[in-house]
């Protein structure tokens, strides 16, 4: 490997253009081929998250469920907890495509 890929800040910024540029599978292949581009890339392409559907994806898949309802309705997301607390986000499309998360509901277990 050439020495100046050792740069931390040189790899972060390679990853950041990549990402800013739409490069979002050649980030993940970085994040892959090479420990040290592991966390520069990762790091790139967590910055830029448009939904939470990747977040809620590194949870067991047992705690939480979405429902998409089609184009232009909000997306819903229900988290459960073991103790069987309960958190429900509506996401909001809006003109940009981007769209707002909110908590619409929660409920908290009862103490036994």
């Amino acid at each position: 490997m050439h020495p100046c890929l050792r740069v931390d800040e040189i790899v972060r910024h390679i990853a950041s253009e990549l990402v800013a540029s739409g490069g979002n599978e050649t980030a993940v292949a970085l994040a892959c081929c090479c420990k040290s581009f592991e966390d520069p890339a990762l790091d790139a392409l967590w910055e830029t998250q448009e939904d939470l559907a990747p977040l809620l994806g590194t949870l067991p898949t047992d705690v939480w469920n979405r429902e998409d309802f089609g184009v232009g309705v909000p997306t819903i997301f229900v988290l459960c907890s073991l103790n069987h607390s309960f958190s429900v986000f509506q996401k909001t499309p809006d003109e940009a495509g981007m769209g707002s998360i909110s908590r619409i509901c929660s409920k908290d277990a009862k103490a036994r």
